[in-house]
């Protein structure tokens, strides 16, 4: 059964990748929405008293003199002011042509007043998937609420989007120092209800060998793989899937599970995603051998292998 949560927010995103197909920002956002789209989704419930566009707003505190013609789409769900993952975002023209090798820096505004943060230096976020673009920086948010990030090239363009900024407290979904709930995942030995163990191509992967449930009753660390590869909404499974069976191999004490989102033909949500309060896809979780979440990170950030070995060296020592 899907959770109401599950589905309000998976309903939200399919309707904003609807909307970005409306403004011809398709081939940018609609490849991003399904890891990003939490920050618009959850807005109308989050935001305070805000300004009209609160967006023209920021841009003229931070860079008045710059030339409004970028899109800006953030490529994370929300953002977690207690965890240091950096700020992965989308960068294109109008016409929805991506923007590589610019110069540029963040800034971040929070809605709810305050002086902007920043600025924190772009650079390419190193994630080969389509359409390209892509950028992180290594921001500093110093509180929860929602924040219009500005992001300014060197050449005197800029853009906007929002983002949630939350704690691990009031995050939507499953947050480091929280236990990891401990379900059944689908293994080789018992697939439970999934027609498809897993759906990468041309070769399953190798990460169905344990049950959840069984590796948290063990003693060491945990990586839980969310991702659909042959059904994800975006190019953004497939490679995650990918990378994390590469890097899997460099480690002999910790356990990789991968689970499908989709029990069928990309239908029915399985249990242990509903379990799991997954509002989008793909998402790695790094359990501790205490059986506690310490990192997570979903979006483009999975495909890049060095970002993967650092939340799950962060995750064995913490």
């Amino acid at each position: 059964m899907i959770s109401h949560q599950f589905r309000d927010h998976r309903s939200a995103g399919l309707d904003r990748r609807t909307f970005l197909r409306h403004l011809a920002l398709a081939g940018a956002g609609a490849a991003l929405a399904a890891c990003g789209d939490g920050a618009t989704s959850s807005a109308p419930s989050a935001a305070p008293s805000a300004p009209a566009d609160p967006g023209a707003e920021a841009i003229a505190r931070v860079a008045p003199d710059a030339e409004t013609s970028l899109a800006v789409v953030a490529a994370t769900f929300e953002q977690l002011v207690d965890q240091p993952n950096p700020f992965v975002f989308g960068l294109f023209t109008l016409e929805q042509e991506p923007i590589e090798g610019v110069a540029a820096q963040v800034h971040a505004m929070p809605l709810d007043g305050g002086d902007p943060l920043g600025p924190w230096p772009a650079v390419p976020a190193g994630a080969e998937v389509p359409p390209g673009g892509l950028y992180r920086a290594d921001s500093v948010f110093e509180a929860t609420g929602l924040h219009e990030v500005v992001v300014v090239t060197d050449d005197g363009r800029a853009g906007a989007v929002t983002v949630d900024v939350r704690d691990s407290e009031s995050s939507q979904l499953p947050a480091p120092g929280e236990p990891a709930q401990a379900v059944a995942t689908p293994t080789r030995g018992d697939p439970l209800d999934y027609e498809t163990l897993c759906t990468r191509r041309p070769e399953p992967c190798g990460m169905h060998d344990v049950s959840l449930d069984e590796a948290l009753a063990g003693d060491g660390a945990v990586v839980l793989l969310f991702a659909t590869p042959a059904f994800c909404q975006t190019a953004v499974c497939g490679p995650t899937v990918d990378v994390l069976d590469q890097v899997r191999q460099d480690y002999d004490d910790v356990t990789f599970i991968h689970c499908e989102i989709f029990s069928d033909a990309g239908e029915s949500i399985g249990d242990p995603v509903a379990a799991w309060r997954l509002p989008t896809e793909p998402w790695m979780f790094v359990i501790n051998s205490d059986d506690r979440i310490v990192r997570r990170a979903d979006g483009p950030l999975l495909v890049v292998a060095d970002q993967v070995r650092s939340l799950i060296d962060d995750g064995r020592q913490g």
